[in-house]
């Protein structure tokens, strides 16, 4: 709740006045899970949790620290990483999101998104936005 209140609603608030002030914003939202998680179950996905599947974490070995073999340098996860076949795909997708999207930096209505053939709309009048788990979902808030 303490993240929908901080991070959520003011991304969503803010893109929403960006749009009608006719600026080009894109929104998505990363729910995607993994058994590294440092949060317990029912408290979702942690602020900033995309960051290592956009940067590829699970194609780099996650060495335990010398000083502390149970947990990796530096000690975000707090235990050595076991990578899933789903983490390496989320990873791999959400690269391939933010490839497309450098290469796309000019405006328009929509992104193409090479791993998927799927668009990614502009926010706009409809409330569109990419939401990214096991798949890449177009969804609408």
């Amino acid at each position: 709740m303490e993240s929908d209140y901080g991070y959520v609603a003011p991304h969503v608030k803010l893109t929403e006045q960006l749009t009608k002030r006719g600026v080009y914003a894109l929104l998505y939202n990363f729910s995607y899970r993994s058994e590294n998680s440092i949060l317990k179950g029912w408290m979702g996905v942690s602020h900033s949790a995309e960051l290592y599947y956009e940067f590829g974490s699970p194609y780099f070995d996650s060495t335990p620290c010398p000083e502390n073999r149970q947990s990796t340098c530096p000690v975000t996860w707090g235990k050595y990483q076991v990578w899933s076949e789903m983490d390496f795909r989320v990873s791999k997708e959400t690269m391939s999101l933010w490839t497309d999207f450098a290469k796309s930096m000019k405006r328009n209505d929509t992104l193409l998104i090479s791993s998927t053939n799927q668009t990614w709309p502009i926010y706009g009048q409809r409330g569109m936005f990419i939401n990214i788990n096991y798949d890449l979902v177009i969804e609408t808030l």
